[in-house]
Parts: C-alpha cells; sequence; structure tokens
C-alpha cells in the first residue's frame, strides 16, 4: 500500500512484543488498476497530526456511518453531537445505506470520482 506501519508508535510497541507478522498472500496480489501510493509525507503528517487523537477522533465520530440497528453513542461533547446530523449529507457521499439505492448525491460524486481516474 505503499504505506509505513512502523511510523506508528502502537505498531513499534506490537512488534517489539509480538515480532514482525509474516504475510500469507492468498489469492490476487497484483495491484489495482486505479492504485496510488500515498506519499511519505502524507502518512508521517497523519501520525503527526493524530499522535494524542485531537483531530482523528472528532472527524471520525461526526464522519463514521452506523448500521441503524447500532446507533452511534453521543459524546461528552455537545458540539460534537450537534455537528453529526449536519453531516449526513457528506457520509452519503462516502457510503452507501444496506438495502437501499444510493443517493442521487452519491451517484454523482462516485461518476466524477471514477471520471478523473479513468
Amino acid at each position: 500500500m505503499g504505506l509505513d506501519p512502523l511510523l506508528s508508535r502502537y505498531m513499534q510497541e506490537a512488534i517489539k512484543v509480538f515480532g514482525k507478522p509474516r504475510i500469507r498472500v492468498i489469492g490476487n496480489d497484483r495491484l489495482y488498476k486505479f492504485w496510488s501510493n500515498t506519499l511519505r509525507i502524507g502518512s508521517s503528517g497523519a501520525h503527526m497530526i493524530d499522535r494524542h487523537y485531537t483531530f482523528g477522533y472528532p472527524l471520525y465520530y461526526i464522519m463514521s456511518e452506523m448500521d441503524p440497528a447500532f446507533p452511534p453513542r453521543p459524546t461528552e461533547s455537545a458540539l460534537m453531537n450537534e455537528l453529526r446530523p449536519l453531516f449526513a449529507n457528506a457520509r452519503e457521499i462516502f457510503f452507501k445505506y444496506p438495502n437501499r439505492p444510493p443517493s442521487w448525491l452519491h451517484e454523482v460524486i462516485n461518476k466524477i470520482i471514477f471520471r478523473l481516474w479513468e
């Protein structure tokens, strides 16, 4: 994938304790047609920004999509609880609900993305 898992201090600790896992490929290991590796600066930057979960956790909470049978638990932050419903349309771009057709917004954005990859 072009990511260096050893940038994560958690992965470094896990390898110290458990050792480096052996990867056994089952199936096709060819690269995806439209695959583009993540730049090292992007991976390093993500680890630096999210080192203490001050950026990632709010973003993941607001943008994560749950099965309706398992609604997300409210957080202690009133602001994040108020922001979550406001991001429903943004979540719809990335996620499709099971047993429901994709929204028009989801279809339009996905068509644009696929055209850019062609």
